[in-house]
């Protein structure tokens, strides 16, 4: 009964495996073909029966996952200084279409000394040939050729072309295009690092050395060319990231000439071809060296150009089972790197960053519908920081882009960020939350957000004065967006581009769908309803309830027939302030407080019932409410002064104001800054206007609505917006 259950366990997990991944199904079929079924049931065996755990089956990506491979703010091409020209051997069979690309490639893009060493291997097509001895000619540099009387095959043809090197040299296919740069790049470590065999590059069709997917011949990501697809791996750090593998991959192979002198070069036993280039690492790897992944360089590799496919599949069948008699475990060598996939991160981070270009390409030239942007902030808050962020990223979806969204609230937001920044990276990455904030975020986090991304910061602040901070957290951002012209004063000294953009307010997010019962019976009971709405977190002092009881219980002394809503938030880190309220409310009924949780319809519903928002605030980073209530049609009340000057115009009454000193330190604002003191006998001769003067309720209400529509909605932003986004990009480094 337990061998029954331990065969069931073992096919259960055969069939998961192959579910999560249809290629292994192939990899059987090939393991059967050139190891035999018994071998091939027994790696099977093995597979399943063991526990050890490998990076590549780890569901979550820490910071230093991702900095480990980070890569280079700029291009970092190493000197190479060699006594010899490094040769450069070129075996030649067919091919003619390729022969061209290759050899301009070769001559463009080559920046130290080297010599061609070529070979036509009596090749079928005519034109091979000739036209080799026309490149010789007009090239003018150090170039050999050699023309076989019979196709010796390229095994025999590489090894005579060996016997001439003087240094240090690179076996090149035909099927192959080189970037700039490249020769110092492949021939590095073999001139500076110890007992190095053999040196392979990126490429899209190179099986473990294959780009952007593993063990896969891929097309040129996104159709770039080579040149464009490298400039980016010219900022891999190499140090950090380059890998020894269990075989050169012969496309494009740097190879040590003081080790071919030990154990010479390829095995001739392996007839026209295929596996020489294994079973010679193979021999490297016995005799003390090391055959390294070259990360920091990518080759365009055709694949196919060398062998016809007919005769390749049986070269890859006589010559496979000769290598795995001679090195036997070398199947399981290559196994565990394809396991390890040690540089999955890398070629994720490094198609990310290729990926990211083509969308700021075609963001830029006006096609930005689908482009991923993660929004960051306090989304699910129900105070003016929750919904001018829902606001936002409402007015984002509809232009189009794909908003991602990591709400503050979630204490796992950070390691959601990091783990899609590699799998659907973002072209921006908006964090909507206040310069202090930043800081306590490490500066790792926003290292690797600015290197994929634009990293935007949304800031409230309600001060002209800056704090330290600003600067400080300013070098995390590529642009900070202040939400009201009032802030630019205290940006001044920001160390990246800034710029303005108001909170949007459109009716369409005021409409009221349920109504609130108690706030129905006031609306009911009192023929006047004057309102405010503040969060107790964003300090009282600055908030100014105080200043808005005194002004109605001074207008309505002496009348029953009116009412104060005061929807307060925050009370629970603030109750001494909240029973200072209570205080100077006293026994006053008219004047009901409202603490308890609204949703978004009885918040829109408040400012529908009442006939003024009465607002009588020091200062204002943009003043969320006051804008709400007059798109509800509500007229308003509120201090002259900060961020509100952006948007009020004339459409509502404005009350005059003195400048006087912050008593005390109130949160990030000292004491001894300036903020505004509303005069309250003119609020207080307002508020009366409008009690005895519906038709003026209706004016102002009217014309506060229509301000507000020309200048906060979501069709008036969205031009704003897409060029704040665009300033922003254009600020960052070139990708």
């Amino acid at each position: 009964m337990k061998k029954i259950f331990k065969v069931y366990l073992i096919i259960k997990s055969i069939i998961k495996a192959i579910n999560n991944n249809p290629d292994l199904v192939k990899r059987v079929i090939y393991e059967v073909r050139y190891s035999g079924l018994r071998i091939t049931i027994d790696k099977i065996r093995k597979k399943f029966n063991s526990a050890i755990p490998h990076n590549s089956t780890k569901e979550n990506i820490e910071l230093n996952d991702i900095r480990k491979y980070f890569l280079l703010d700029e291009e970092k091409i190493p000197k190479l200084t060699t006594e010899k020209p490094i040769d450069i051997i070129i075996p030649v069979y067919n091919g003619f279409d390729y022969l061209l690309p290759l050899f301009n490639s070769i001559k463009n893009n080559t920046s130290i000394p080297y010599r061609l060493l070529v070979c036509n291997d009596k090749s079928t097509d005519k034109r091979v040939s000739p036209f080799l001895k026309s490149i010789k000619e007009s090239y003018g540099i150090n170039f050999l050729l050699i023309e076989n009387n019979e196709n010796l095959g390229f095994i025999k043809t590489v090894n005579k072309l060996v016997e001439l090197t003087d240094n240090h040299f690179v076996l090149l296919n035909t099927d192959v295009e080189v970037p700039p740069y490249w020769l110092e790049r492949l021939m590095y470590p073999i001139f500076t690092m110890e007992n190095i065999a053999s040196t392979t590059p990126f490429t899209n069709a190179g099986t473990i050395c294959s780009f952007p997917k593993y063990l896969k011949d891929n097309k040129m990501l996104l159709d770039l060319d080579v040149n464009q697809i490298d400039s980016y791996f010219r900022t891999v750090n190499f140090e950090n990231t380059y890998i020894e593998i269990p075989t050169a991959v012969g496309f494009c192979m740097g190879v040590n000439k003081k080790l071919v002198k030990k154990i010479g070069m390829f095995d001739e036993i392996y007839g026209k071809g295929y596996c020489e280039e294994n079973d010679w690492s193979q021999r490297a790897i016995v005799a003390g060296y090391k055959n390294i992944h070259v990360t920091n360089l990518f080759v365009f590799h055709k694949h196919g150009g060398s062998f016809p496919s007919l005769e390749k599949q049986k070269l890859q069948e006589r010559n496979y089972n000769i290598l795995i008699e001679r090195y036997i475990n070398y199947p399981n060598d290559v196994n565990l790197l394809i396991e390890r996939n040690e540089l999955s991160n890398l070629r994720k981070m490094l198609e990310a960053r290729i990926t990211l270009s083509k969308d700021k390409e075609n963001f830029l030239n006006g096609y930005y519908r689908h482009i991923n942007i993660y929004y960051i902030g306090y989304l699910s808050s129900t105070i003016g920081v929750g919904r001018a962020s829902r606001g936002y990223i409402h007015l984002l979806e509809e232009m189009g882009f794909n908003v991602i969204k990591f709400d503050l609230n979630d204490h796992s937001w950070k390691n959601q960020v990091i783990n899609n920044l590699l799998s659907n990276p973002p072209l921006f990455i908006i964090n909507h939350y206040n310069a202090p904030e930043t800081l306590f975020i490490e500066k790792e986090f926003f290292e690797i957000c600015k290197y994929f991304s634009c990293v935007i910061g949304i800031w409230a602040w309600e001060s002209d004065n800056p704090i330290l901070a600003f600067r400080k957290a300013s070098k995390n951002l590529h642009s900070v967006w202040g939400i009201s012209n009032y802030m630019m004063k205290a940006l001044k000294d920001v160390q990246c581009h800034k710029g303005v953009l108001q909170h949007i307010v459109d009716e369409t997010e005021v409409e009221s769908k349920t109504i609130q019962r108690d706030l129905k019976k006031i609306r009911e009971e009192y023929e006047f309803i004057a309102g405010y709405i503040f969060d107790l977190n964003s300090y009282y002092f600055r908030k100014n309830p105080e200043g808005v009881i005194k002004c109605f219980k001074e207008a309505f002394k002496d009348k029953d027939d009116a009412c104060l809503i005061l929807k307060i938030s925050g009370i629970n880190n603030n109750i001494k302030d909240y029973n200072k309220i209570l205080d100077i409310i006293g026994n006053d009924s008219r004047i009901k407080v409202f603490t308890s949780f609204w949703e978004n319809a009885e918040i829109n519903y408040f400012y529908e019932i009442i006939d003024v928002y009465l607002a009588l605030f020091r200062s204002e980073g943009f003043g969320l409410t006051i804008a709400e209530a007059m798109v509800s049609h509500t007229p308003v009340i509120c201090t002259n002064y900060s961020g509100v000057q952006d948007y009020i115009g004339n459409s509502i009454l404005k009350v005059d104001f003195s400048m006087i000193q912050i008593p005390d330190n109130w949160g990030p604002y000292e004491k001894g800054w300036l903020w505004a003191d509303p005069n309250i006998s003119e609020a207080t001769n307002y508020l009366l206007k409008l009690y005895y003067d519906t038709n003026l309720r209706k004016k102002y209400g009217r014309e506060g609505y229509l301000t507000v529509k020309n200048v906060l909605s979501y069709k008036n932003t969205e031009k704003k917006l897409l060029s704040l986004l665009k300033e922003s990009l254009n600020s960052t480094q070139p990708n």
